[in-house]
């Protein structure tokens, strides 16, 4: 079902050299056009994060924070400063290129990002800085038997999904880098996992465990694909041969997860943030 944009200040054409800082990428994306700002009711859905149309991205029910999440990949404790209203206040956004082309792939998923921190520098006027701090946080890297990842082939035809899905008793990995698994980690637990695996590239990657052993919120990232139903390489009926994630870690992948401990992790600090300033009070009907 289509929807008609709104005209006039809402659909006013960003660029992302609106904002020059370091944590902005230097390489020149496309204009944006932002479709739909909403502030939506108490009431409404509580659930978001980033869904693909066929010529749009859409957040259908986020929160500044969560928002500030998905566009840098960092954990909710990694972002320091974020006023009470930011926290709470949920939002609907769609917003695309206004060439109306969309790139694909992981290529595709990065301008994404950085068109959304433009979106959140021109209209919460969003102001950032990166600092490194203290903090408790849990550790991913390499164990010393040796990763067992296994390095992702352009050419492996037979994977018909590309990202990450963790959820109780399984983490299944096509293509993904480990800064966005580290990051789905900590989604998951609920812990900053911060990645030391000095791992580069992509990697596939599969692991079972005991679900029921600690507490893990589903989180899926596929930047390609139709996830796991399109891959006939994985099965359901899969054993779990370890008790722990921690265990599936290190036996399975040869990974090493700490415990929580306090290491050097690096924040945004928010310098600035304002509410939108054409918010209106009531909600459209939605394309869905």
């Amino acid at each position: 079902m289509a929807f008609k944009p709104p005209t006039g200040a809402l659909a006013a054409l960003l660029t992302l050299g609106l904002y020059s800082s370091p944590l902005v990428s230097a390489q020149q994306p496309p204009t944006i056009e932002v479709l739909k700002l909403y502030r939506l009711p108490q009431s409404g859905p509580t659930w978001g994060g980033w869904h693909t149309r066929r010529d749009s991205y859409e957040l259908r029910s986020d929160t500044l924070m969560s928002m500030m999440e998905l566009a840098f990949s960092v954990a909710p404790a990694q972002i320091i400063g974020v006023p009470q209203w930011a926290r709470t206040e949920r939002y609907e956004l769609v917003f695309r290129p206004s060439s109306g082309q969309l790139d694909w792939g992981l290529a595709g998923f990065r301008q994404e990002q950085r068109m959304l921190r433009a979106v959140l520098v021109d209209r919460f006027h969003l102001k950032v800085h990166r600092e490194t701090h203290a903090e408790e946080a849990r550790v991913l890297a390499v164990g010393v038997q040796g990763a067992r990842l296994q390095v992702s082939q352009p050419s492996a035809g037979e994977w018909r999904w590309k990202g990450i899905i963790l959820k109780p008793g399984l983490l299944a990995c096509r293509a993904a880098p480990m800064d966005q698994l580290t990051f789905m980690m900590s989604l998951s637990l609920g812990q900053t996992v911060v990645n030391q695996s000095r791992l580069h590239g992509l990697y596939d990657c599969e692991a079972h465990w005991q679900s029921s052993t600690i507490p893990l919120h589903p989180h899926e990232w596929i930047y390609q694909g139709g996830g796991l139903s399109s891959d006939a390489h994985f099965s359901s009926d899969s054993a779990p041969s370890s008790p722990t994630l921690d265990a599936a870690l290190r036996d399975q992948l040869g990974l090493s997860l700490s415990s929580i401990e306090r290491v050097p992790v690096e924040v945004l600090v928010v310098d600035a943030a304002q509410q939108p300033s054409e918010v209106p009070s009531t909600q459209p009907t939605a394309a869905r």
